[in-house]
Order: C-alpha cells, then sequence, then structure tokens
C-alpha cells in the first residue's frame, strides 16, 4: 500500500460508523492490484485462469480464481480488461503468493506480471455512480471502473485510480458520499455471495463450492487450466457435495476462516466457514460451504451441537446447478 495514501486515509478516516447514506465511500486498501500485461497476455491467462479469459471485452471485468493441480482455489478476483493489460483485483493476503507462483508458468511467454498496489488504489462506492461522478473520473487518465451486479442487490462501483489522482478523486465523492468503515463493504460482499479466498483458505476448496460457476468466474468450455480435469469430473458427472451459502450467527464468540459447521443430523463436520464479519447487532454474518444434504438439516450449529445455531439467508442468485 503507498504510504503517502495510507497516510491520507488515516487523516479522512476517523471514528466512522456505518452509514444509512445510501452512497457510501470506502477504502478497499485490503485488496492489492496485479497487472498481467504483453502480447501474450490473455492467451497466458486463458490457460492458467478458471473463468473464460477470452470472453473478456476491454472495459469490462468477471469473477475468476486460479487452482493448483487439484482443482483447490489458491485466490479468487476480480478480473478487469484493459485493452492489452490485465487488472487482478485480489486480497492482499494472497497476492505476493500468487504473483510468484503464477510467475514460475510464464517461462517463454511474452508476458509481464507487475503488482501495481504501490502506483495504483482500488476505492469503494455503496451506489452506482451518478453522472457527475461519472463525467469526473472519466477526466482521470487510466482510471477503471467496475460495477458489481449479483442478482438483484443494489449495484456497487469499485473504482481503481492512480495514486497521483486518488486525493482528488477521494475528495471529490466524499462531498456527495458518506465515508463509510470497510467492514460494510465486506457485509456487503457476504449478503451478494461473492467469496474472497485469501491466504487464510487458500488451496481449501473447489471452485463450485465456492458457486464460482453461478458467478461467471467458472468455465466448463474454455479448454485446460491447473486443475480442470477434476473440476470438470465434478460438473459432469454430477457429483457435487457442496455450495456457498449465506449464514447468521449471534454470538459473543469470535468466529474465524476455516472454522468448522455442524449439523444434528450428521456426526462429521458439515461445513466451513470462507469469509465472516461481524454485523452493527452483534450478530456475525458468514459465508461458508456447506453440504447440500446438511440444508435440509433440522438445525445448523457453530463448531459442535453446543455452539450458537446458524440461520441461512437467501442470496441474490440461485443455486440450481
Amino acid at each position: 500500500m503507498n504510504e503517502d495514501w495510507k497516510k491520507f486515509l488515516q487523516q479522512k478516516i476517523t471514528n466512522v460508523t456505518q452509514s444509512n447514506n445510501e452512497h457510501c465511500l470506502v477504502d478497499l486498501s485490503s485488496f492489492d492490484i496485479i497487472e498481467i500485461s504483453g502480447d501474450d497476455a490473455e492467451d497466458f491467462l486463458q490457460g492458467q485462469l478458471s473463468s473464460d479469459v477470452s470472453s473478456l471485452e476491454i472495459g469490462t471485468w468477471q469473477m475468476s480464481s486460479w487452482c493448483n493441480i487439484k482443482g483447490r482455489v489458491i485466490a479468487t478476483f476480480f478480473l478487469y480488461r484493459d485493452t492489452q493489460r490485465y487488472f487482478l483485483l485480489l486480497k492482499n493476503t494472497i497476492s505476493e503468493k500468487l504473483s510468484k507462483r503464477l510467475q514460475m508458468f510464464v517461462l517463454r511467454a511474452k508476458v509481464t506480471i507487475t503488482n501495481l498496489s504501490e502506483e495504483f488504489v482500488p476505492i469503494g462506492l455503496t451506489a452506482d455512480l451518478n453522472k457527475e461522478a461519472l463525467s469526473y473520473i472519466d477526466g482521470i487518465e487510466n482510471t477503471h471502473l467496475l460495477t458489481i451486479r449479483t442478482g438483484s442487490e443494489p449495484a456497487r462501483s469499485i473504482i481503481i485510480c492512480p495514486v497521483t489522482n486518488a486525493k482528488e478523486l477521494w475528495q471529490k465523492i466524499s462531498e456527495q458520499a458518506d465515508v463509510s468503515e470497510a467492514a460494510q463493504w465486506e457485509i456487503l460482499d457476504i449478503q451478494s455471495g461473492i467469496p474472497w479466498v485469501g491466504e487464510e483458505c487458500s488451496e481449501e476448496f473447489l471452485p463450485q463450492s465456492l458457486n464460482l460457476d453461478l458467478l461467471g468466474g467458472l468455465s466448463f468450455d474454455k479448454g485446460c487450466y491447473p486443475g480442470q480435469e477434476i473440476v470438470a469430473r465434478m460438473h459432469f458427472r454430477g457429483k457435487l457435495k457442496q455450495r456457498l451459502y449465506c449464514a447468521k450467527i449471534a454470538t459473543q464468540d469470535k468466529i474465524s476462516i476455516k472454522a468448522k459447521v455442524s449439523s444434528n443430523s450428521a456426526q462429521q463436520h458439515v461445513g466451513q466457514v470462507v469469509n465472516c464479519i461481524e454485523d452493527s447487532e452483534a450478530n456475525y454474518l458468514i459465508l461458508l460451504t456447506l453440504d447440500l444434504e446438511a440444508t435440509e438439516a433440522d438445525s445448523l450449529f457453530f463448531e459442535s451441537e453446543n455452539g450458537p445455531y446458524l440461520e441461512l439467508s437467501p442470496l441474490p442468485y440461485s443455486l440450481a446447478n
């Protein structure tokens, strides 16, 4: 994270709470930006990522992931295309690991992998940008806009901006939007069913178990990529055992990523926490992988039957295969 930008945010984000304003400005510095560029960038990414990179048009984005040879997701990210280069927006806990491991597969391809987190910053807005803000952004060179829509929830925007222009952009948008804590963005991601795989749960889950096929982050027609054989076998033979669900837990206990979920009708754990955040009502919101059979169980519990009860919440997209 750029130190100058960090100092600026420390001055601007003080005593921030959750806002009821529809338009909220959010610091997304928990994300890094990795650039993949070069003449072979598209072919390289098409042969490495789970999504259909070749279908991505200039100025658009898609959900994607990179898997190991066992089909387990190393990281999830948003992939944005800008002419002949691509941006990966991903959790900063996994960016260094992904960059180094991805570099091992470049070989003789004309591809350059660069972490741009010192040069670009991501900024979030919890509503569609109005015409005035859009016009202002269009005037800033090398600034990119990702509009997030999953199902029926209100759209959100992510602005990828050069750090040299970020302060001015932040000041301009903050005239019309409340500055909100980053936790509010995480709550919206969980409610939207968007899974973020960082270092804490890297190489734990299959992409279908994270609903990536339902979010446009998994293609079964694109050809080979690491783990493709295992992922495709799960799909075409119809043996998918888990899906990603949203749930709420009322508890004073700390909920952590990879924590287990139990059912009163099964002897073994039936699920695992992928993402979690404490909301303003002292409840935890979580995304968890859950055995499909367990969703019909009478009760789901955190850790054990003596733990707090989980209440499943609807996602804004269908889980139908």
